[in-house]
C-alpha cells in the first residue's frame, strides 16, 4: 500500500461568472485529494476591453460561488491594452506537504508577481527556503535537474553509439521525453524507471564491452528491444 498526502481542500481563483458578473465563480486549480507536492498552470484572459489590470483572488473551498469560499489572497498584474479575451496571463499555483501554497502571475509581457501563503507562522529564511523549493515542483518534469541529468546521459550513450544499438537508444529517449512531458504522474513515474533500467543496463555494458563486442557493435537482448518498441 502507498500512502501519499493529498490536499484537503480545492485551491482555486474567482473567474467571471457570464450568467451573473456580480458573483464570481471558482476555477479549481489544485483539487480536494490531489497527491502532494501538486503544481498546475492555466492561462487566463481578459473580460473587458483595453483592461488595464487583472486581480487574481485566491480561494480556499468547494462551494460554486466565491463569495462561499474562504478568501486567501490576491495578487494584481497590469496586462496589455487589448480587446477583451485577447490580453492574457498565466497563474500557476504550487501546493507542499507542508501546507504552503506558492501563486505566481505572469502577464505576457513577462511581468511576474507571487505570494506564499502558509498556515503557520514562517521567518524570512523559511520563507526564502521555501520559495526556492517551490521553483522547483514548479518546473515541468522535462526541466528538472534530475530528469536534465537522465536525458543528458541518455544522450551521452547515443553519441558515443553506432549502428542498431544507438537507434534503440534514440527510440529509447523519445519515449522517455514523451512520458516527462505527458503531464501524468503515472507516465512519468513509468517513464523515470525505464531511464534508470536502462542506464544500469548501459552503465553495465560499458564496463563489460570486451565480453559483448559482436561485430564491432554492442549485443542488445530482443526483450529489451522489444520494450521499447
Amino acid at each position: 500500500m502507498l500512502l501519499t498526502d493529498v490536499c484537503p481542500f480545492t485551491l482555486g481563483i474567482g473567474v467571471n461568472n457570464r450568467a451573473n458578473r456580480d458573483k464570481n465563480i471558482l476555477n479549481p486549480m489544485i483539487e480536494r485529494n490531489s497527491t502532494l507536492p501538486a503544481s498546475r498552470k492555466d492561462r487566463f484572459v481578459t473580460v473587458y476591453d483595453y483592461q488595464k489590470e487583472i486581480k487574481i483572488r485566491i480561494y480556499q473551498g468547494e462551494e460554486y460561488y466565491v463569495d462561499d469560499d474562504v478568501l486567501l489572497g490576491e495578487l494584481t498584474i497590469e496586462v496589455a491594452l487589448r480587446p477583451a479575451g485577447q490580453a492574457w496571463v498565466d497563474v500557476q499555483f504550487t501546493y507542499d506537504i507542508n501546507g504552503i501554497l506558492h501563486v505566481t502571475v505572469e502577464n505576457e509581457m513577462g511581468e511576474r508577481r507571487q505570494i506564499l501563503l502558509a498556515n503557520q507562522t514562517l521567518s524570512e529564511e523559511e520563507l526564502e527556503q521555501y520559495a526556492r523549493e517551490m521553483e522547483k515542483i514548479m518546473l515541468p518534469p522535462p526541466q528538472q535537474p534530475e530528469n536534465q541529468e537522465m536525458l543528458a546521459c541518455l544522450l551521452e550513450y547515443y553519441e558515443k553509439s553506432t549502428g542498431r544499438r544507438r537507434e534503440t537508444i534514440a527510440a529509447l529517449t523519445g519515449r522517455i521525453m514523451a512520458g516527462l512531458a505527458s503531464g501524468r504522474k503515472k507516465e512519468i513515474r513509468n517513464a523515470r524507471e525505464l531511464a534508470d533500467q536502462w542506464l544500469t543496463r548501459l552503465r553495465q555494458e560499458t564496463d563489460m564491452q570486451e565480453e559483448m563486442l559482436f561485430d564491432g557493435e554492442l549485443k542488445f537482448d530482443e526483450e529489451w528491444e522489444e520494450e521499447v518498441d
